[in-house]
């Protein structure tokens, strides 16, 4: 006999065989979402590793972006400076000088050239990162609630408040439908809102 304010639960062998459907159904039910829960988390996981790949890429190419531009303006600053100390030459050594700042100003238009390039592929690392990490936020929404079904389900064994189904049902179906959406990788505006992300 249980304490007060304790739930007493019956052996299997005293609960009537029309009830042990009830149950079984709780179990299976809770061994499909387990297993379902896992995938996503493994999914989610992955997401996450790709999310950080993109982020070090899209870091990396502002980085080298970066570094073009210091060349460019250094490059810019020598073409005007040389064309100051061109009249101080003659003969052979300004010939050679000019030779040196026709290769600064071609190394210069080169990296005008790649500047665009370099800009294009970190922003398309940046989109990328974005959109792998709204996708990791529907994961993470369908984790929580894959896990208060799971409670719940807990809570309706132990009570056998079958009304409790409807709540574990909601939460269980939410779980499902933003897992779905995040392994097809569809955009949920709504969702996207509730999540927090931009």
């Amino acid at each position: 006999m249980a304490e007060p304010g304790e739930i007493e639960m019956p052996e299997p062998h005293h609960v009537p065989s029309h009830e042990r459907g009830f149950f079984n159904l709780i179990a299976v039910t809770v061994a499909l979402l387990s297993a379902f829960l896992a995938v996503t988390k493994v999914k989610s996981d992955q997401t996450v590793q790709a999310m950080l790949t993109a982020k070090t890429d899209s870091v990396d190419a502002w980085n080298e972006y970066q570094a073009k531009r210091i060349r460019l303006h250094v490059d810019q600053a020598m073409l005007v400076q040389s064309k100051a100390l061109r009249s101080l030459l003659n003969g052979d050594t300004a010939t050679e000088y000019d030779k040196e700042v026709a290769k600064t100003g071609e190394r210069a238009k080169r990296y005008e050239g790649e500047l665009g390039e370099l800009k294009s592929k970190a922003e398309a690392f940046e989109h990328k990162t974005e959109a792998l990490h709204a996708r990791h936020e529907r994961f993470d929404l369908a984790d929580a609630f894959l896990s208060i079904s799971l409670a719940v389900l807990a809570v309706v064994a132990l009570t056998q408040r079958r009304w409790l189904l409807l709540v574990a049902g909601a939460g269980a179906l939410a779980g499902i439908a933003l897992s779905v959406s995040a392994f097809a990788g569809w955009g949920l505006p709504v969702i996207a809102k509730l999540a927090g992300s931009h």
